[in-house]
């Protein structure tokens, strides 16, 4: 159980090493910048856009209600934690204390991408359930999720571990289902499984193969990966490649120059150089911590 749990947080951390909620006020919308803590608010009113909230009360006397532009503007009310996505816009308002966790709807994309494709690759999910070639017109429209959460946990990630550890609740692989409905979220899948399907072939980083793999063209590739990821598809590659060396580096007992090569890089200047504009530290500061994740 520890060794499964210990694998979710490194498909988290790989799938998004900025990804945290942000801290919120009625006038404020996330941007993707900056990492804070969740935020406890009391009697605010917040309008967001493209998001998934997790709340939950800090009494029995908090409330909130929340109307969604994509649901007909009706008012819905609720007094238990609660999981809402939307990607248009939403106005919320609470009543009394709530301890708030928002997240924009490209980073939770991207995140459940990474969640089923381990889950793939450990045989816990059939291949028809994550077929990039569907047809993406023929996706559900619905664009708003909204359920209460019985079973209550601290925050948005231990509920999702729970999950992945079997102790299953409906409304999550719900939630899962929502998600699945986005071709932001085929597009991470589909980036993420030409990355990791043969690690010797660096073939995956040529634009023009991934583009004609996936069936459209290169400008409109570029497109769906911007409103994806709000960076273009080498810059997404370049970032996965880097954090998935660095896991490699922390886990396993392999010499900084052997996961270099392993991963592409032209030498290990090279690769301690990319590793170090991106995450502030060098491999070797990032081999000290090997272990770490066990402990």
């Amino acid at each position: 159980m520890r060794i499964n749990r210990i694998r979710e947080v490194k498909i988290m951390i790989m799938a998004n090493v900025r990804l945290a909620p942000y801290g919120h006020s009625s006038a404020q919308q996330p941007d993707g910048s900056g990492m804070n803590s969740c935020s406890v608010l009391k009697d605010e009113v917040l309008e967001v856009n493209d998001i998934l909230l997790f709340a939950r009360p800090m009494s029995k006397y908090s409330a909130l209600s929340f109307i969604m532009h994509s649901d007909n503007e009706h008012q819905h009310c609720m007094s238990t934690s609660a999981v809402l996505a939307t990607q248009d816009s939403m106005v919320l308002k609470l009543q009394g204390e709530w301890v708030i966790e928002i997240f924009p709807m490209s980073q939770i994309t991207t995140l459940f991408s990474f969640l089923d494709y381990q889950e793939k690759v450990c045989g816990r999910l059939s291949g028809s359930d994550n077929d990039v070639t569907k047809n993406l017109a023929a996706m559900a429209s619905k664009r708003s999720f909204f359920s209460s959460v019985e079973n209550e946990k601290n925050n948005f990630f231990n509920m999702l571990i729970s999950h992945r550890l079997k102790q299953r609740e409906n409304f999550i692989d719900c939630m899962f289902t929502f998600v699945r409905n986005m071709e932001s979220y085929w597009i991470a899948y589909f980036l993420l499984s030409q990355l990791m399907s043969d690690e010797k072939s660096r073939g995956v980083n040529k634009l023009y193969n991934v583009c004609k793999v996936y069936g459209v063209s290169e400008s409109y590739f570029r497109k769906l990966c911007n409103n994806a990821f709000s960076c273009g598809p080498k810059k997404q590659l370049r970032l996965w490649r880097a954090a998935s060396s660095v896991l490699q580096l922390i886990e396993k007992n392999k010499s900084i120059s052997i996961v270099a090569g392993d991963n592409g890089y032209a030498s290990s200047s090279h690769f301690s150089s990319e590793i170090k504009s991106l995450f502030g530290i060098t491999p070797r500061e990032f081999k000290r911590l090997e272990g770490f994740l066990h402990e």
